[in-house]
């Protein structure tokens, strides 16, 4: 399997929706931005609070900057609803920072992948939007 192609692929039917979630979950807490930032297009656009960035390395770059300051991170994800190629998904997220403090949050992400997008094996452009509430 080539990189571009990440299974479960849309249309997302309940099993492949809760597998996509989990795969992710386990991605995220390994803590490594290259091995997350792999599962996402090299044209994705991200929205993180007030910040925005697109393409692939910038989500890198991103993941850098978060786990150097938000230590003993952990992620739990619970598929919330899907659609086709949409996934909505509720999360929290715990860390440390550097004076010993922990914080949880609990934003939620929307995840649409066109079905001509790169994750779905061909070319275009994957949405994610973290949003605290």
């Amino acid at each position: 399997m080539d990189q571009q192609t990440r299974p479960p692929l849309p249309p997302f039917d309940e099993a492949a929706a809760r597998e996509k979630v989990k795969k992710a979950q386990d991605a995220w807490n390994t803590r490594d931005p290259e091995k997350v930032s792999m599962a996402y297009t090299e044209d994705s656009v991200w929205r993180n609070r007030d910040e925005f960035f697109e393409e692939r390395e910038a989500i890198r770059d991103f993941l850098t900057r978060k786990w150097e300051r938000e230590l003993d991170y952990r992620l739990e994800k619970n598929l919330w609803c899907f659609t086709g190629n949409r996934i909505a998904v509720r999360f929290e997220y715990e860390s440390r920072d550097a004076e010993g403090r922990w914080w949880r949050s609990h934003p939620y992400d929307r995840i649409a992948t066109p079905s001509h997008s790169a994750s779905a094996g061909g070319s275009g452009t994957s949405l994610v939007e973290a949003v605290a509430p």
